[in-house]
């Protein structure tokens, strides 16, 4: 990677968390500002007793398709249970533990993570999946002699 102006090599800057926090000051009037920001954030997740906790996601940022290949992904480890809360339209999800493990903190988290994933996914499917269909057919065409 080159420098624009200058035409030598860029140098890779390695930014601290503290440099990040600074720079959101720029924006924010001071870093407790931006502690209390993000402090106040909320991940939709809620514990319930023992080894079982309840996630409820949005219908309106992610597709039932997305939101059960997530659950599918995961079913290995947990039991799996969904509701749709009609008034909110959330989908409402419950984790169990399988064979008396604990669940862990990123448990959640990991859900989160690949949510997002499935609904890239479908997302690309929906916008170039035509494309895939067309090259599959191509390729599988009988051959002329």
């Amino acid at each position: 990677m080159k420098n624009r102006n200058s035409g030598l090599p860029a140098k890779k800057q390695q930014v601290t968390s503290k440099e990040c926090v600074s720079s959101y000051s720029e924006v924010f009037t001071s870093e407790r500002e931006v502690n209390s920001i993000m402090n106040d954030i909320k991940f939709p997740f809620i514990t319930l007793n023992g080894n079982r906790f309840q996630i409820s996601v949005d219908l309106n940022l992610y597709v039932k398709e997305a939101i059960t290949a997530t659950c599918y992904k995961l079913s290995h480890l947990y039991f799996i249970h969904q509701s749709i809360d009609p008034t909110t339209s959330h989908v409402n999800i419950i984790f169990e533990a399988k064979e008396n493990q604990q669940i862990s903190d990123d448990a959640p988290k990991l859900f989160c993570n690949e949510l997002i994933n499935e609904q890239v996914r479908h997302d690309v499917n929906v916008k170039f999946g035509h494309i895939r269909n067309m090259i599959v057919e191509e390729a599988f065409k009988p051959l002329n002699k």
